[in-house]
C-alpha cells in the first residue's frame, strides 16, 4: 500500500511541479525574456531530480520500482503529446532520447537517495 501512495504522489508531483515550471516560463517569456532551452535543459532535468529525491527517500527498499511507476506516465505523455503530428525520424529519435534521459535522471536519483541499490544476486559467501 506504501508503494501505491508513493508511486501515486510521484505522478501527482511530477505533473504538478512541470505546471508550475512551465507556468513560470511563459510569464518570463510574457515579459519579454529569452529561454531557447529552458525546458530540456533546465525545467524537466530539474523535476526529475526533485521527484527521484522523493520517492528514494520515500520508497526506501523498492526506489527502483516506485521511481519507474512513478515517472512512466510523464514519459508517456511527453512523448505522445509532444510529437503529435510530427513524422520525422529524427524528430522521434530526440525526442525518445530526451525522454530517457529524463527518466534515468528520476531513476538514478531514487536509487542514489535510497541508498539500497541490489548490488548482487549470488549471495556472498
Amino acid at each position: 500500500m506504501r508503494l501505491v501512495a508513493v508511486v501515486l504522489l510521484g505522478v501527482f508531483v511530477t505533473f504538478a511541479l512541470t505546471a508550475v515550471g512551465e507556468e513560470a516560463a511563459m510569464s518570463l517569456r510574457d515579459k519579454g525574456t529569452r529561454l531557447p532551452y529552458f525546458e530540456v535543459a533546465v525545467l524537466f532535468p530539474l523535476v526529475a531530480l526533485i521527484v527521484g529525491s522523493l520517492i528514494g527517500l520515500l520508497a526506501r527498499n523498492k526506489a527502483l520500482l516506485a521511481a519507474i511507476l512513478a515517472f512512466a506516465p510523464c514519459v508517456v505523455y511527453a512523448v505522445l503529446e509532444t510529437g503529435r503530428g510530427h513524422a520525422g525520424f529524427s524528430w522521434w529519435l530526440i525526442l525518445m532520447t530526451l525522454a530517457s534521459i529524463y527518466l534515468g535522471l528520476g531513476v538514478g536519483a531514487a536509487v542514489c537517495v535510497s541508498g539500497r541499490m541490489n548490488r548482487a544476486v549470488v549471495p556472498n559467501f
